[in-house]
């Protein structure tokens, strides 16, 4: 490495993985530098690169990524003419932030909440029919995957693959290995579950829209975008795998980290459920606004940051187009750029010297340490999540329905689970090896 690319404390440093070279971003003034540096550094090369190794085809890559559209064509606006892959994510931002189309799929997360979150449906998760020690972080995988599933694809999808959620569950936690390129011979795994899920998802794809059933408009309007452009049905699977990872793997992991969290802080259960309780009549949460509004759940705002600063391990990407100085220190060309959200949300200088312990108050004490490039849960700049909107509101709904409607109790000796930071990822970490915990759950009485 040469000496004039990494060095001094604080700035960037390197190192390889199959042949890349990546360059690690420590400081927060050098990421809002990255994320200001659109010509030099690029997002789009990543995603390109990534869906490739997902299985998409090469004639597919060009006609989604390298082939400008028509200003003027029919379907979603394109005043830009830009590729179908860069008005993918335009058709995303669509769906996914503040408006209509974002209160309709939110309210499809919370119906199937509603019908998900019931003890009798556990039963293949627990040890008991009704009551017992369940696996925490595979009940959030299940319910959740299950509540996006639901929200993109209707019932549909899981009439034609009823355990397309568990598959998902085993790909998603090997899907780390896309990213890093690791050759299939050491994947086999993955592959297999990844084979398996492309296969439904084309069947899916295969059957007529007006025969499917409460398909959300994103859904439809890219299928109809990427057939116009003459995309096949298996590499529209590929393309949907990759939209149902972005869906479902960050938001599960992070119900669960949030549910750990506060089932280790005793005296939270408590203060959040009366937090909550005016959002439900019964058992159903009628009025998720209610535990949106920062004023009136501060709590459960502050315990759902808290959640994000600690259990965020992904890191923002760049490919280098050019040679570029950040930081003092000149990134070659060619090279890739990460900046992972972990090492600035563990600074001791901003979220002070007990900043590896869960304190959500915290975020109670000060607003101001939300903002600003130390606080990367959704990534930022180009690459920033789209659907942050969607997943907070969806997190915070499920977390809500699980305190009103169970009591969720730790088995004798639990402790705190401990996060994998050792497999690299894109967003929230899962569980360490052995780390998997089991709680008692069991209805809560609604009498008087």
């Amino acid at each position: 490495m040469p000496s004039d690319a990494v060095g001094s404390s604080g700035g960037p440093f390197a190192f390889m993985i199959f042949g890349t070279t990546f360059y690690v971003i420590t400081q927060a003034k050098h990421a809002s530098e990255i994320d200001k540096n659109t010509e030099a550094l690029s997002f789009d090369e990543f995603v390109q690169d990534f869906i490739r190794s997902a299985g998409l085809s090469e004639s597919a890559v060009q006609a989604c990524f390298l082939q400008r559209l028509a200003k003027e064509k029919s379907g979603f606006p394109n005043p830009s003419g830009h590729p179908l892959g860069i008005l993918i994510r335009q058709m995303q931002v669509h769906q996914l932030h503040p408006g209509v189309y974002q209160r309709a799929l939110e309210a499809r997360f919370l119906r199937s909440f509603h019908r998900q979150l019931r003890v009798e449906h556990i039963s293949h998760i627990t040890q008991a029919q009704t009551s017992g020690p369940i696996s925490m972080y595979k009940w959030c995988a299940d319910f959740f995957t299950r509540a996006g599933e639901y929200a993109y694809f209707g019932n549909t999808l899981g009439d034609i693959d009823p355990d397309f959620s568990k598959k998902f569950y085993v790909f998603d936690e090997l899907s780390w290995q896309i990213t890093y390129r690791i050759p299939k011979l050491f994947a086999k795994k993955m592959s297999a579950a990844q084979n398996t899920l492309q296969r439904s998802l084309k069947t899916y794809f295969q059957i007529p829209q007006s025969q499917r059933d409460e398909t959300a408009w994103f859904t439809t309007a890219v299928e109809d975008e990427l057939r116009a452009i003459g995309v096949s049905d298996d590499d529209i699977a590929t393309i949907f795998l990759t939209v149902y990872l972005t869906i479902n793997t960050n938001t599960r992991r992070a119900t669960f980290w949030m549910m750990a969290y506060i089932l280790h802080s005793p005296s939270l259960v408590q203060a959040l459920r009366n937090e909550i309780a005016q959002a439900f009549e019964g058992y159903d949460l009628v009025n998720p606004s209610y535990v949106f509004d920062k004023s009136l759940c501060p709590q459960l705002e502050a315990v759902w940051l808290e959640t994000l600063r600690l259990s965020s391990s992904g890191s923002s990407v760049r490919c280098i187009n050019k040679d570029t100085i950040i930081g003092g220190k000149i990134l070659r060309k060619g090279n890739k750029i990460m900046i992972p959200s972990r090492l600035l949300h563990m600074d001791d200088t901003i979220y002070t010297e007990d900043s590896s312990l869960f304190r959500p108050e915290r975020f109670l004490d000060t607003g101001n340490r939300v903002r600003g490039g130390w606080w990367r849960p959704f990534g930022g700049g180009k690459s920033i999540c789209t659907g942050r909107y969607v997943a907070e509101h969806a997190i915070k709904m499920c977390v809500s329905i699980i305190l009103h409607r169970f009591d969720v109790r730790l088995t004798d000796g639990a402790h705190l689970p401990q996060g994998d930071e050792g497999i690299p990822g894109l967003g929230i970490m899962g569980l360490k090896k052995g780390e998997d915990t089991w709680d008692n759950v069991s209805a809560r009485s609604f009498d008087g």
